[in-house]
């Protein structure tokens, strides 16, 4: 059976993460050394004479304003390390699909769109496809903070006690770097279980 493309994708999976977390590093070290010159720059001013409220703002406003493009590329690496998994894991439920071993009306449907996240969990169930328990419960909630950060700019509800506080999500570097090394986990596991399911002997279609 052809299985090429799922080689193909998986050392694609793994290009693109280190491609991320490379862009990931360097922006963020240049963030911090942004910071930590303005930093310097006002205690300079500060030793010669106090500074003013004005001046006060404005290097707040600008420390302000470098952590948040600090944070926006933490979105953005936590957003595209579940979009190369989401990838993956699409590639090996549509596959499945047209080789009939996932088969039916409902799976027709699946295929005539994007597989969503529901149709990953069947769909894994039905391959037999088994991620380790940690990562089973941290790739859906990874792609929840994935969808807070595209159609909610990263903002989230809190309710409590009758009132509702609006929150912005936060990630540190090292949750970033867990959140890479998941996602990348996710894929290979799922796609070499889905390569061994392929080429087993006896494989074929199950209509």
């Amino acid at each position: 059976m052809h299985t090429t493309w799922i080689y193909a994708r998986e050392s694609l999976a793994r290009i693109e993460m280190e491609y991320i977390r490379n862009f990931f590093r360097e922006s963020d070290r240049h963030f911090k050394q942004k910071l930590s010159e303005l930093q310097a720059q006002a205690q300079a001013e500060e030793r010669d004479a106090p500074l003013s409220e004005d001046a006060v703002d404005h290097y707040v406003d600008l420390r302000d304003e470098i952590e948040g493009f600090g944070q926006l590329n933490r979105y953005f690496a936590i957003a595209q390390a579940y979009s190369i998994m989401e990838q993956a894991f699409a590639s090996i439920i549509t596959d499945a699909i047209d080789e009939g071993t996932l088969a039916g009306d409902d799976w027709a449907r699946v295929r005539s769109r994007f597989p969503d996240a529901a149709s990953f969990k069947r769909g894994f169930r039905s391959l037999r496809i088994v991620l380790s328990p940690q990562d089973a419960s941290a790739w859906p909630a990874l792609g929840k903070k994935r969808n807070i950060i595209l159609h909610r700019s990263g903002r989230f509800e809190v309710h409590q006690g009758g009132f509702v506080q609006i929150r912005q999500l936060e990630f540190t570097e090292a949750e970033v770097e867990a959140a890479l090394d998941m996602a990348l986990r996710c894929a290979q596991s799922a796609l070499r279980q889905y390569r061994a399911l392929r080429t087993a002997p006896g494989a074929g279609p199950s209509r």
